[in-house]
């Protein structure tokens, strides 16, 4: 299958991209302390914003370029990629305008001037988005894999220099030059030409078939951050600073699941799809990586969960107060991959407006356990719980979609659910009663974290053994990876 091949290049690479920029957001939360950080992440919950303003068209290019080169229609497919292109000039403009409009209205200095750097930022952000989805969509991963390891390094010395020597400035000043260099190489190497050509009619496919993908994207993107805008509003930027750790993993977690996930999973799904025209061919590009991260993350969540108060409270103790969220956070890493492993089959099958209403009914909903958890006194940890069963919520609806395209009942349906869910769930409770458990007495204080993860992975080995005999995946792969 091309789906392994396709990961080896650009998995990897999202991977170290992934570490570095971990390392590089850890250093620089270090370097600004929570206020700042809690004021400049706040103003990046506008990046949705860019999405809206694409209205799809970019969407739209990543849905039909690889249907139409499945089915060998080459230069109409070649067509739709100029016409993103060139609309997404556009879309940077009229973004990055709206966010600057906005900070005349703004009467704090600190928020004002972030706002001016994140109209830069969604100025910038659109090509360059366009330049990653059309790399993606014509499965040309070396490409975007290189574009990956040149961001890491770009991202992590303009952020630590820049944070260094201006605060908040440079933060600013380190996005836009994150985006920009980047852009750049995609653009040399892709050999792709922008023509900026006004908006025809050749504009309304696109957006036929991106505006479904790109409202349920941005549903999505609202209900994941439904906490962070509760944090900002109820308990303001010092707190959300706290909550950095929190928001890193979950930045993290995402990032993972759609450069390193969604991106090789949906070419290859709607190629194939273009080429066979059958759901039930395509099944297997979203089942593999769902069933693959649901039995092998639960461990190294686990083991991420129990080493991250001490790793806070070494390097970043100014946010010790945000390591109990973020101990809960981890766990929807879970979640935002198999939602990253679904949307491209959902795509196929026409079911983004099911998709949209189910995330439109959710959206109230997380913001209704949000403000509870608030009302409840439960903080930051209560913030955190609202927001994982919130992903969870959406990735068990988005699995029903899904196994109701090819036919299966509702008791097929939770049953392939529970076995998805099943080894998440017995890795978090061990992980919480291991993490409870006063060892002092069985071992000596400096063993006593890698005894509690000992105890978490071999209590799970059991499950995993049974999975993997079951399933052969990481066989599989280990097949593929030696041919």
């Amino acid at each position: 299958m091309r789906l392994f091949d396709d990961a080896k290049w650009l998995t990897s690479s999202t991977i170290f991209l992934g570490v570095l920029t971990a390392m590089r957001s850890v250093l620089t939360l270090s370097i600004v302390g929570p206020a700042v950080i809690g004021v400049w992440k706040a103003c990046m919950a506008l990046y949705p914003l860019g999405e809206i303003s694409r209205l799809g068209v970019s969407k739209g290019m990543s849905i039909l370029t690889p249907v139409l080169s499945g089915q060998g229609q080459d230069s109409d497919s070649e067509r739709a990629a100029q016409t993103a292109g060139d609309f997404s000039i556009i879309a940077g403009a009229a973004s990055g305008f709206g966010a600057f409009a906005w900070s005349f209205f703004v009467d704090d200095a600190e928020y004002r001037m972030a706002l001016r750097f994140m109209a830069i930022v969604l100025l910038l952000a659109q090509p360059h988005q366009f330049l990653r989805d059309f790399a993606v969509a014509t499965r040309r991963f070396p490409i975007r894999a290189k574009e990956n390891v040149f961001t890491a390094f770009a991202e992590f010395f303009f952020f630590i220099g820049l944070a260094s020597w201006f605060g908040l400035a440079g933060l600013g000043m380190a996005a836009c030059l994150s985006i920009a260099l980047p852009g750049l190489y995609l653009l040399w190497q892709l050999k792709f030409k922008f023509r900026l050509h006004p908006p025809t009619k050749s504009v309304l496919p696109l957006m036929k078939n991106g505006l479904p993908l790109s409202g349920a994207e941005t549903l999505y993107e609202l209900t994941r951050r439904m906490d962070l805008i509760f944090l900002t509003i109820l308990m303001g930027p010092t707190w959300v600073g706290f909550y950095g750790i929190s928001l890193l993993v979950m930045d993290f977690a995402v990032f993972l699941a759609r450069y390193g996930v969604s991106q090789v999973v949906s070419p290859n799904l709607l190629h194939e799809f273009g080429r066979e025209g059958s759901l039930e061919k395509v099944a297997t590009y979203y089942e593999i990586p769902a069933r693959l991260c649901c039995y092998v993350l639960p461990p190294l969540l686990s083991v991420g969960a129990l080493t991250l108060p001490m790793f806070v409270q070494v390097a970043l103790p100014q946010y010790v107060p945000g390591i109990e969220a973020a101990q809960i956070a981890i766990w929807g890493l879970i979640f935002v991959t198999i939602h990253a492993s679904l949307i491209s089959f959902l795509v196929a099958a026409g079911k983004l407006f099911q998709e949209i209403k189910m995330l439109g009914a959710v959206l109230p909903a997380s913001a209704m356990l949000q403000l509870g958890s608030f009302r409840l006194g439960l903080g930051l940890e209560g913030a955190a719980a609202a927001a994982l069963l919130t992903l969870a919520i959406v990735a068990a609806a988005e699995i029903t979609l899904a196994r109701r395209c090819e036919d299966y009942s509702t008791a097929q349906i939770a049953g392939f659910v529970a076995t998805l869910y099943l080894p998440t769930v017995v890795c978090l409770a061990s992980t919480f009663l291991v993490q409870a458990w006063d060892v002092s007495r069985i071992v000596p204080v400096l063993f006593t974290l890698p005894f509690k993860a000992l105890i978490v992975v071999v209590g799970y080995s059991p499950i995993f053994l049974a999975y993997e005999f079951r399933f052969s995946l990481l066989r599989s792969i280990r097949h593929e990876a030696a041919a």
